[in-house]
């Protein structure tokens, strides 16, 4: 995620009379001194769901496979299914617009590299931006082969589509028995050199199951993603977050077209109810969140797709951090999860 970097060494304020101490108050817009911004962040669940689609097609010669090969329950009809793969909840940060702080430094100040989030939630102090790398995937395709490229002459001049499956149904049989040859060392020629072999046996192998194809028909499968936003405010149950058919794929909550996929999520009151303390309303301190648990299910009549538990900014405490770590004898390194505000770590 990009960040937007702050140098505060542009805000200093040039009265020479002002406190040698970084201030930090809750904002409202225009009462702040100017000063930077930032937002604790609020968590949204981010439901991310992997689907698969199988789209099975029939073989010309599906009719007559149970006849010439003995292959049972071939379906002649086309098949459209859809199915969940997989669900992942994850913490996501959005601005909490009601945890928004100004903070300002006095001329004998440090002042430090503060890192916000493009949209404005506190990532980092005193931590120069990484540069994020995007690996580059790539994606192999299979060959599939076309199974009337290995139809013999004989095959292709059959006055009807059932002389053509016949014809097939032996090819198939003699490719069968050719390789058995070779495996047994049976046969009139076999390659001499381990490399040779494997790719005659590789090559029968592939116009098998081409041709087996004209018969058994064939099955695509597709991969698809969808992601879906819940804000949790409190303990919900039941909510439908999205809707799964059949036919149709993934579809939002509001389309019947499909049958619900519900979450559940519930406040472990994990952390004690705050106290309150002086210190939180002193103006020489930094906001950061100690993020609450929740435990979080999605599920359906037929399955549960995810059972976790995920940590939750609004349902955790806001605590402070004294800014006498920013000070000109120190060069504190602060990391901040954007997702839930709290600290991940301080350095020196």
């Amino acid at each position: 995620m990009m960040r937007k970097i702050i140098s505060l060494a542009l805000l200093l304020v040039t009265a020479v009379s002002a406190p040698a101490q970084t201030d930090v108050s809750i904002y409202t817009p225009g009462v702040t001194a100017e000063g930077v911004v930032y937002f604790l962040p609020k968590t949204i669940l981010k439901i991310t769901v992997t689907s698969t689609e199988q789209t099975y097609s029939p073989g010309e010669f599906a009719h007559y496979a149970e006849r010439y090969l003995k292959m049972n329950g071939i379906s002649e009809e086309e098949r459209h299914s859809w199915q969940i793969a997989d669900v992942k909840v994850e913490p996501y940060g959005v601005p909490d617009t009601r945890e928004a702080y100004s903070i300002r430094f006095s001329e004998k100040s440090i002042a430090p590299l503060v890192c916000l989030t493009r949209d404005g939630i506190i990532s980092t102090i005193n931590v120069p931006e990484a540069i994020e790398r995007e690996e580059n995937q790539t994606t192999t395709a299979v060959e599939k082969s076309d199974p009337h490229e290995f139809l013999t002459e004989d095959i292709l001049m059959a006055t009807s589509k059932a002389k053509m499956a016949e014809l097939t149904a032996k090819e198939i049989f003699s490719i069968r028995e050719s390789r058995n040859d070779i495996t047994r060392g049976q046969a009139e020629y076999i390659p001499t050199d381990g490399v040779s072999l494997k790719y005659l046996l590789e090559n029968l192998d592939r116009q098998e199951k081409s041709l087996l194809r004209l018969f058994t028909g064939t099955t695509e499968t597709g991969t698809h993603t969808s992601v879906f936003y819940v804000s949790p405010e409190e303990s919900q149950k039941d909510v439908v977050v999205f809707r799964i058919s059949s036919k149709l794929g993934i579809l939002n909550s509001d389309n019947l077209a499909g049958a619900p996929v519900y979450l559940s999520i519930k406040n472990l009151r994990s952390l004690p109810v705050p106290v309150a303390d002086k210190k939180k309303k002193a103006t020489n301190s930094i906001r950061y969140c100690v993020p609450g648990r929740a435990h979080v299910k999605v599920y359906d009549s037929r399955a549960t797709y995810c059972d976790d538990e995920v940590s939750i900014a609004q349902f955790g405490n806001i605590e402070v951090l004294s800014t006498t770590l920013l000070t000109k004898s120190a060069n504190t390194k602060i990391v901040f999860d954007t997702a839930t505000g709290n600290i991940t770590s301080i350095s020196e």
